[in-house]
């Protein structure tokens, strides 16, 4: 078994002092953190071991330190077998100790287990880890100098590192000097206890033996190991969800942007198609207006209104006309080198002549007489065909 000095030792611990007095137990706790010191107003009074369990929680290292009735405290020379010689009629296995030797005297404080064991069940209920058992007076001579005089509910003299006396104070005080300072007893005590729990002290023991108390050291190391990575795992999975979501969310609104935009890119391709539909449309309407020919159609028509003689009379005149008559559902072709023209002459002399003045212009391919039909007034109607050269 490794010692408990070798252990990781907790940085805060919940002192728990159990002052056992004839008007009843009197329960005092605070939070010590290692080199932070207390102050009197720190330490707060419970009515049970229950409720200071609500205060400080169970996560946390316990340490009892025990005073009052039922507790002895003995300055006795450091021999072997020094716990038998102070319990005569007794076991020392039912006791607790608290012991500190100067490697010539002993100073030790001790209590019966059955005192605490109500509480240690109570404890044990709500899975607190309790790992240190101290008693009386002793802890104090941890944080001592070379030469004091402590005066509490015991008084202890020092004088060159070692144990004068120690008496009990019929006058007992809450307060006394340590170290040139004016210290609580509560506060001289936890201190004492903090630095038993983080720095080697060889000369001095409390109530649980090494082996007890580097097992319960253990056991605090790994819960407290398995809540730390407890949580971390926890709160990863849960960032990893929390991450997870908003991300699914941004991805879905990604998708609805991206269909949103994909119907409006079909919208804008439909409409395009129905653009160059129309683009087609019009550019052969445009075609087979005969506007990109050479010669518009206005010097057509104003070359042959030149050439008409006096005596004929014009009627109609179809440019561009229709190849055949139109249909239901059939496409509207256009004749894009013609020119139709009604009229009437009065004889065809006069006509043969228009015809030919007409087939000398160079924009003329040919002249062509569809109809010539008498009338009853001495005139004829007639219907040419002039076929534009290309």
């Amino acid at each position: 078994m490794k010692s408990w000095n070798a252990i990781w030792k907790p940085s805060t611990w919940v002192m728990v002092h159990l002052d056992y007095r004839a008007e009843g137990l009197r329960i005092v706790g605070s939070v010590e953190k290692k080199g932070e010191s207390k102050s009197e107003s720190t330490f707060e009074e419970f009515e049970s071991i229950t409720d200071l369990i609500k205060k400080f929680g169970t996560t946390k290292a316990y340490s009892i330190h025990v005073n009052g009735t039922g507790v002895l405290t003995r300055l006795v020379e450091f021999i072997p077998g020094y716990k038998e010689q102070l319990i005569v009629n007794g076991d020392k296995d039912d006791f607790y100790f608290c012991s500190y030797n100067d490697s010539f005297k002993v100073a030790t404080s001790f209590f019966r287990k059955s005192l605490i064991e109500n509480v240690i069940e109570e404890l044990n209920a709500s899975k607190i880890f309790l790992i240190n058992i101290s008693c009386g007076i002793i802890p104090v001579l941890l944080i001592t100098s070379e030469k004091e005089r402590i005066s509490y509910d015991y008084v202890i003299e020092i004088e060159n590192s070692r144990i004068k006396s120690l008496t009990r104070n019929e006058a007992p005080t809450e307060r006394s000097i340590i170290n040139s300072v004016f210290k609580v007893r509560n506060e001289a005590i936890n201190q004492g206890i903090v630095l038993s729990q983080t720095v080697p002290v060889e000369n001095y023991s409390s109530g649980f033996d090494v082996e007890i108390q580097a097992q319960k050291l253990d056991n605090f190391v790994q819960f407290s190991t398995f809540k730390f990575f407890g949580i971390l795992v926890v709160t990863v999975i849960l960032s990893s969800l929390i991450f997870n979501h908003f991300y699914v969310n941004h991805l879905n609104n990604e998708i609805a942007q991206l269909e949103m935009d994909l119907q409006l890119n079909n919208d804008n391709l439909s409409l395009l198609d129905q653009l160059k539909q129309e683009k087609t449309r019009k550019e052969q309407l445009v075609l087979s207006s005969g506007v990109n020919t050479d010669q518009f159609t206005s010097f057509f028509i104003d070359k042959i209104g030149e050439s008409v003689p006096s005596t004929i009379s014009l009627k109609e005149m179809y440019v561009f006309p229709l190849k055949e008559n139109l249909k239901e559902k059939r496409k509207v072709e256009i004749r894009q080198d013609a020119i139709e023209i009604l009229g009437f002459t009065p004889n065809s002399q006069v006509l043969d002549d228009w015809m030919e003045r007409i087939d000398r212009y160079k924009w003329v391919k040919n002249v062509e007489l569809l109809n010539y039909l008498k009338s009853t007034d001495g005139k004829a109607e007639f219907k040419l065909l002039i076929t534009i050269e290309k």
